[in-house]
């Protein structure tokens, strides 16, 4: 009888024994587990944020490209009807004072302040004016209108192409005009500007709903850095240029981030409770 009693009492020691020896490799499957899950979930966010990433940064620059171009459509079709009702004006008015032709011309476009009557017939042009090229762009391409700049004195010279052979008009206008021809409505996340590539400079800038003329600045190399679409505008060597807003991608993501965060800290609360209580 005292035999039994101590095979039964060794058996309940062992048993205790065999747990605590398994204990630890319960353990460290348990660790190799989670670090394993956690490394998949890492993986899946950092997978899904890039994919996000890519399709906003795509969508967006989609929509900018859109508006840019038809900016730059609304441009040229606003001065090329401008250009027929100023041809088919001053045309009317031909042989009367230049004096009176200006005023007439400031009732159709504010910001006349000067016309000038180019004939050809009579001699060369002087090519040390500003319009001179235009003049001669005109002669070559037959093109109703063109359009130079001369950022030092905030000056537009519109040159146009009159229905009399051999015969032009010069307008010298304030930069300013360029606010009645195009619609300045600042979009999401993107502003544009108008460059003269001619001469390397900004003419106006979009900001807040209106065009800032700065005096015929060049592009920053930050500018330049975040030009996602560039469109030209006919009739001109002006470039209507599209810039994302700096960080506007991070500041769009960044609510989603939080959310997969958040997501994934849940998750990882989850696994670290069944390692808890598979280590009980």
């Amino acid at each position: 009888m005292n035999n039994n009693k101590k095979t039964w009492s060794a058996e309940p020691r062992a048993q205790a024994q065999s747990r605590v020896g398994t204990q630890p490799a319960v353990n460290r499957l348990g660790i190799a587990m989670f670090a394993v899950a956690s490394g998949l979930l890492m993986a899946l966010l950092g997978w899904q944020s890039y994919v996000d990433f890519k399709v906003l940064k795509r969508q967006h620059q989609t929509l900018v490209e859109e508006a840019v171009w038809l900016t730059a459509d609304q441009m040229e079709l606003n001065l090329a009807k401008t250009s027929h009702a100023l041809i088919a004006l001053l045309d009317s008015l031909d042989g009367k004072p230049l004096g009176d032709v200006a005023v007439a011309a400031q009732v159709l476009l504010p910001g006349v302040y000067g016309v000038q009557r180019i004939d050809t017939d009579a001699g060369p042009e002087d090519s040390r004016e500003p319009w001179a090229q235009s003049v001669r762009q005109l002669q070559i391409g037959g093109e109703p209108f063109a359009l130079v700049s001369d950022a030092a004195h905030n000056l537009l010279f519109w040159t146009l192409n009159s229905r009399q052979d051999n015969r032009y008009w010069v307008l010298r206008l304030d930069e300013r005009v360029l606010s009645a021809l195009v619609s300045a409505r600042s979009g999401q996340g993107y502003r544009w500007l108008l460059e003269d590539t001619g001469q390397g400079q900004v003419l106006a800038r979009q900001q807040q709903d209106r065009l800032a003329f700065l005096g015929g600045t060049s592009m920053t190399a930050e500018e330049r850095a975040r030009v996602v679409v560039s469109a030209p505008v006919p009739g001109t060597l002006w470039q209507v240029r599209g810039l994302v807003e700096p960080h506007y991608y991070a500041q769009q993501l960044a609510p989603l981030l939080l959310g997969k965060a958040l997501l994934f800290s849940g998750c990882l609360l989850v696994l670290v409770a069944a390692l808890w209580f598979m280590g009980r």
